[in-house]
């Protein structure tokens, strides 16, 4: 009965440790992704402020659409 115990232990003791792998690894998908988010966001900042400038410019430059001059 003692043996039986001790076997338990040891394999609770490595269910324990898969677990903490599993949270180690969970822990760093998540940092990756807040780090991708706040990315993510930086660049919307920054596209907004140049379409915000883009709208605003009071002398927008005309050109013509066609890839060639027309006489």
């Amino acid at each position: 009965m003692q043996r039986t115990h001790i076997d338990r232990v040891v394999e609770l003791e490595k269910e324990l440790a898969v677990a903490h792998e599993r949270a180690n690894g969970l822990e760093a998908q998540k940092d990756q992704m807040a780090d991708t988010i706040n990315d993510l966001r930086k660049r919307l900042d920054s596209s907004e402020t140049r379409v915000t400038a883009l709208l605003a410019d009071d002398n927008p430059k005309r050109g013509s659409w066609w890839p060639w001059k027309r006489s």
